[in-house]
Parts: C-alpha cells; structure tokens; sequence
C-alpha cells in the first residue's frame, strides 16, 4: 500500500523578540525541534512537505492555527506552508496535516515550547562599605554600578528613615533611552549632601538603589540597602578652648536655625491646610 501521508521534508523557526530587548530576529530548525523564545516573541514557521497537502495545523493546548499556502509555490504548490503565532506559555505543539482524498488530520510532527525568562536588572552600591557615619554638613559620593540583560530604562536611588515604618523618597533617578535602553554595564554616582533640612542629627537613615529594565513585567532589581548614621550635636561638641570651637558653634547654631525654620514651613503648611 502507498503511503499518501505528506511528510515534513524542510521546517524552520523564525523567531523575533519583543521589540523592547532590541534583539534582530534568529532562524533556527524547525518541527519537530523545541521553539524556544522570550514570552511575546512573534514566531513565523515555514514548512516543505514532501508531497501535497490539503491543509497543515499548528496546535497547541490553547490555539489551533492553520497555515498558509505559499503565494509563489510554483511547482510546490500544497508542499510549502507558512504559520505565524506569538509565544505565550511553554508547554507543547503539534503540526497536523489532512492529505489528499483523507477525511482526518494526522500529527506529523511534535515539539516542545520553551519560555526563555528576561532576568531581574542587577544593581549595586560599588563600595565594600554599608554603613557610615557623618556628619551634618558632610557630603558622601556613592558610586552605582547597573547590568540588565536586553537593556536599562532606569536607575534610581530611595531615603527613608531606619524605622521600619518610613515611607522611602526618590531622591535621585537616571533615566536611559528606549527601548531597549542602556546596553551593558551603566556607573553612577550619587552626590549626597548630609543637609540638616533632610539629615537630623542623632538619626539614622537607609539608602537603597533600584533598576528597571523595559519589560512590560516591569523587572526591578534592588540593592543591599546603605545605612547612615548622622551625628548628634553632642558628639560633634568639642573643648571651648579649641581653635575650632567658634566654628563649630556658628555650625550648630546654624543648624538648629535651619530645623527650626523647617519646623515653622511644617506648622505653617498644616495651618492652612486646616483653613482651607
């Protein structure tokens, strides 16, 4: 008996990444291979039978395609078919064919999908360093070093107050071109004043530093956080008869005017809030 079942003769995948990674699209084997792609990745699959075809279906356990003749087959005419599909899920496919004079579709050809998985960006204060102590008045460079895998859209630094309660504050942000955004290794450096309006002496505060690539998951990678230790007034003090002692009185004074001036904004703004 002739088998008049088409048989797969040439397959291949043509697979294109989401445009936020900035990738060109790759070409690889075809069913029955594994299709293996980041999730949104639009897939083209071209097949060559060895004889006519009436019809050819892409099938997975949530879809069920059917492809598409090629315009110019010639002589090919029923052998060479075209599908697109877009990956969303791993799991499993299955290419059927319904020959001439056949009232039934037969698997020729299975595969596995497999979802690639876009990496959480990596960011990192670069000093071995994560807690200091300072100074009102002083001012710390903290260098930043960011990878992600396709590209960086973001990189941004949070205060917050070390009780675990406190709200975090943008304090610093970067923002890069995309997508796909900033390839490769990115460095900062945050230029931190220790201001007293923001740093009140005696307490302690965290610095964290964030990544955000242009996924649309939004991956966002985080730092270890920094600690700082500000200074209260009473280490700060000094012997009267000191050179610096003027000094360091005209700073004190100087900061205690400052927060008590923030003080006033503060009560100021809560007053008219209440009239309004």
């Amino acid at each position: 008996m002739v088998n008049t079942v088409p048989r797969i003769k040439e397959s291949q995948f043509h697979i294109s990444p989401p445009v936020y990674t900035g990738e060109d699209r790759v070409s690889t084997l075809g069913p029955p291979e594994a299709v293996s792609g980041l999730a949104n990745s639009q897939i083209v699959v071209d097949v060559k039978l060895d004889k006519y075809a009436e019809e050819l279906r892409w099938k997975t356990p949530g879809e069920t395609i059917e492809f598409v003749p090629a315009e110019r087959a010639g002589k090919n005419v029923g052998r060479l078919w075209s599908a697109e599909t877009q990956l969303q899920r791993a799991g499993s496919y299955q290419v059927e064919v319904k020959g001439p004079r056949s009232d039934r579709r037969i698997a020729i050809a299975s595969g596995a999908i497999l979802l690639q998985q876009d990496g959480v960006p990596e960011v990192e204060f670069v000093q071995a360093n994560r807690n200091y102590t300072v100074n009102p008045g002083e001012r710390l460079n903290l260098d930043i070093a960011a990878r992600d895998d396709f590209g960086i859209g973001q990189v941004y630094v949070t205060l917050r107050q070390a009780r675990t309660d406190s709200p975090a504050e943008t304090i610093k942000r970067w923002r890069y071109e995309g997508p796909p955004g900033e390839k490769g290794k990115v460095e900062e450096t945050l230029f931190l004043p220790i201001d007293a309006s923001v740093f009140k002496p005696g307490n302690s505060y965290v610095l964290q530093a964030f990544c955000q690539d242009f996924s649309p998951m939004n991956n966002t990678g985080k730092s270890q956080p920094v600690t700082l230790q500000v200074k209260s007034l009473d280490e700060l003090a000094i012997a009267k008869d000191d050179p610096a002692s003027d000094a360091f009185a005209a700073l004190a004074k100087a900061i205690a005017a400052q927060q008590a001036a923030l003080g006033v904004t503060k009560n100021l703004l809560t007053n008219l809030d209440d009239v309004n």
